[in-house]
């Protein structure tokens, strides 16, 4: 199983400025970026593997806040497409 993850390329490139900080950011950008389905001049769309949105979900914590299901997120990312994504795992 997969996650089809859009983001706007402002979205992307803060997810990337993240991923050098930040460990949970890390694993779902280095996880998603071989992975894109469709580019344009806004943003892409990525197909993100279901054990990478996990992984990248539950490093949350390691990250230094909360866990995600105490209200946790990637620490500098404001992503609302990030969010529905981590939403969605089951």
């Amino acid at each position: 199983m997969s996650y089809v993850l859009t983001l706007t390329n402002k979205e992307r490139n803060s997810l990337a400025w993240c991923a050098d900080r930040y460990e949970s950011a890390r694993i779902l950008f280095l996880g998603m970026v071989e992975r894109e389905t469709e580019y344009s001049a806004e943003g892409a769309t990525y197909d993100v593997p279901e054990h990478v949105a996990w992984a990248s979900r539950d490093a949350i914590a390691e990250d230094g806040g909360d866990s995600w299901e105490r209200g946790g997120f990637i620490p500098c990312l404001d992503s609302d497409a990030v969010r529905v994504l981590f939403e969605s795992i089951v």
